[in-house]
């Protein structure tokens, strides 16, 4: 099917596109400031979506319809290819629509977007060569920090007192763990938690022995999330381990994947957006407001604006496990 085609039957939904992002609906009576491939597209429609494209910035005025014609039809181009791989019949994606029901233009586009990276995640398969070539390149992420820990956890700040004394006075933590920790396993191996990649440590723990220097240093006393009183002792350190490669591996070939696919996308936007015809009538260039006068008082701004929620959108440049797209 001609990319032309496909787009021409979204070009006329423009009204529909603003349903649930800001005040839309038929504008028989507003001039007609653009075609798009032969489809009218009115003043006041443009001018919606450029209203919201600036929501919940009080201080940004509203963009301009050169901008906000753009990322419609952006968004139209997203939209014929996520109908042309079906996936808006997928269940998932059809929540997430729902999901983002009123919420800002660019949730909508993001979600489109995004459901296309995935599509082209599970189609981009890289090379051993190009998974060895990225571990070189990035062999300084894999790096990491080993620590070996003790752990005491006990119900009351009376009983951790009372377990601090005791090492206070030379007693090994070890033995104090083995008999007064909450966790048969910590008694057992006198709070041993073994070798743990310290970025892998949980929350409640992290920070405390991220402070521990040297072998043999015990934590100022913490409370976990269910309350309990917590001390650490570091055992052991290891610094900068390199994780090998086959390690690694599923993590790289995912993050090539998407990288990969975020590029396929923008590729994709870029050739269609030139097969796109865009014709901008008179009257397209929106009059800019007259000058206050020079002795006018500043307009009054919210202290405190409440800027609306961002959609969900992936970060850019190199992705990450944590910046990659959810599956659709």
């Amino acid at each position: 099917m001609k990319i032309r085609t496909r787009f021409a039957r979204f070009a006329g939904l423009f009204a529909l596109l603003l349903a649930g992002c800001g005040p839309a609906g038929p504008h028989d009576d507003s001039p007609v400031i653009a075609r798009v491939d032969g489809e009218a597209v009115s003043a006041a429609e443009i001018d919606a979506l450029a209203e919201r494209l600036s929501a919940g910035a009080p201080r940004k005025p509203p963009a301009d319809r050169e901008v906000a014609l753009e990322a419609w039809i952006r968004h139209r181009i997203l939209q014929a290819e996520v109908e042309a791989r079906e996936i808006d019949q997928r269940e998932a994606y059809r929540q997430r629509v729902l999901g983002i029901e009123g919420r800002a233009f660019r949730g909508r586009q993001e979600l489109a977007r995004n459901a296309i990276i995935n599509a082209l995640t599970e189609e981009l398969a890289p090379s051993e060569e190009d998974l060895r070539a990225r571990y070189e390149k990035y062999a300084d992420r894999f790096r990491t920090t080993q620590v070996q820990l003790r752990q005491i956890v006990v119900e009351s700040r009376e009983e951790l007192n009372e377990a601090r004394k005791r090492i206070a006075r030379g007693e090994s933590f070890e033995a104090v763990a083995r008999e007064q920790n909450l966790d048969p396993a910590l008694r057992a191996s006198g709070g041993d938690l073994g070798w743990l990649e310290q970025r892998k440590l949980p929350t409640t723990v992290i920070g405390p022995a991220h402070k521990l220097i040297e072998p043999g240093q015990v934590s100022d006393p913490f409370r976990d999330r269910e309350g309990r009183w917590n001390l650490v002792q570091l055992v052991g350190k290891q610094d900068a381990v390199l994780r090998d490669f086959e390690s690694v591996r599923d993590q790289l070939e995912y993050e090539l994947r998407v990288v990969r696919s975020r590029e396929a996308v923008e590729e994709l936007l870029g050739a269609r957006r030139e097969a796109v015809k865009v014709e901008r009538l008179s009257g397209f260039e929106r009059t800019p407001p007259p000058a206050p006068p020079a002795d006018a008082p500043p307009a009054s701004e919210p202290s405190s604006p409440t800027p609306e929620a961002p959609p969900p959108a992936p970060d850019s440049g190199e992705a990450t496990p944590d910046s990659a797209p959810a599956p659709t």
